[in-house]
This record gives C-alpha cells, sequence and structure tokens, in this order.
C-alpha cells in the first residue's frame, strides 16, 4: 500500500506543475477576454455616442435647410409679387408718356396707389440686398418728387398733369433686375 501511496504523491508532485501552468494559462486566457470583452464594450459604446452625435447634427442641419427653404420660398413669392406690380406700373407710366392717360382719368392716382405699395413691398424685403436697400431709396426720392409735384399742381388749380418719368422707369428697371438675381 506504501507503493500506492508513493505513486500517487509522485504523480501528484508531477501534475501539480501541469495543474497550476494549466490553471494559470487558463486565468490568463479568461482574463483577456474579459478585457476584450471591456475594450469591445468600449469601442461600441463610442461608437453609439459618435452615430448619436452625427445623427443630432445631421437633424439639425436637416431643420436648419427646411427653415431656409420655407425662407427662401416666401422671400420668391414676395420677389414676384413686386416684380408683378413694377409690370403693372411701367404699364400705366407708358400711357401716361405717351398721352394715352388722358383717357384715363383715375391714370395719376392709381400709379400713386401702386407707388405706395411698391416701396412697402420692396421695404419688407429691403434688408436682404445692399442694391435692392439703394434702389428703395432712390425709390422714394423718386417717389417725394412726384408726390411735390402732384401738389404742386394742386395748390396752383392745374388740370395738365406733367411729369418726366425718365429717373423713375430707371429705378423700376434696376429693381427688376435686382428682384431677379
Amino acid at each position: 500500500m506504501e507503493s500506492v501511496f508513493n505513486i500517487a504523491s509522485k504523480l501528484i508532485t508531477i501534475a501539480i506543475p501541469f495543474f497550476l501552468y494549466w490553471f494559470y494559462t487558463y486565468m490568463k486566457s479568461r482574463a483577456e477576454n474579459l478585457a476584450t470583452k471591456q475594450d469591445i464594450g468600449d469601442i461600441t459604446r463610442r461608437i453609439e455616442e459618435a452615430k448619436l452625435e452625427y445623427s443630432m447634427q445631421l437633424e439639425a442641419y436637416k431643420h436648419e435647410m427646411i427653415k431656409k427653404y420655407e425662407y427662401d420660398k416666401v422671400l420668391i413669392d414676395i420677389k414676384i409679387d413686386i416684380f408683378r406690380s413694377l409690370i403693372s406700373l411701367k404699364k400705366k407710366l407708358i400711357l401716361s408718356k405717351n398721352e394715352l392717360g388722358a383717357k384715363y382719368p383715375n391714370l395719376i392716382p392709381e400709379m400713386y396707389e401702386e407707388m405706395q405699395n411698391i416701396m412697402i413691398q420692396v421695404d419688407s424685403i429691403a434688408n436682404i440686398d445692399q442694391e435692392i436697400v439703394t434702389l428703395n431709396h432712390q425709390l422714394n426720392s423718386e417717389y417725394n418728387k412726384f408726390t411735390s409735384h402732384l401738389l404742386d399742381i394742386q395748390s396752383k388749380g392745374g388740370s395738365k398733369f406733367t411729369y418726366d418719368f425718365g429717373e423713375f422707369e430707371r429705378i423700376l428697371n434696376a429693381l427688376q433686375l435686382a428682384l431677379i438675381r
């Protein structure tokens, strides 16, 4: 029995280093796997954070583009309305130049009212473009001259209307060009 005990003791003595080596290798492998899992978890978390940040930036950009589109859409509609008003006023200017306006007794008051409407419309978008701001100032100046001329005719009791719309027409043409740019 002693020999079985000796053999068992020698086997245990030989097996312990192998077991310790295997256990060390196993624990080292487990630690590496755990570290790898933690690294993968950290990388996954960082990727998800980057995706979320990118998604938020994309949504903000999309919202900004939608606002810009809506703003531009409204601005274009306003410019189209102004352009149409300018065309209507230019038709009336042509009538007044060719003395065809005598057939239309309300031509001058209509022109006067249309000038006011155009200046109000242009003023609503004048902060968009410096050229439009300048043209709006010129339009106001010409409108004031036209008003003075009308008041002068009324104060003198005159009925014949004469006014040189050349500068006024030049401003209207420049304004039309500025609006379509």
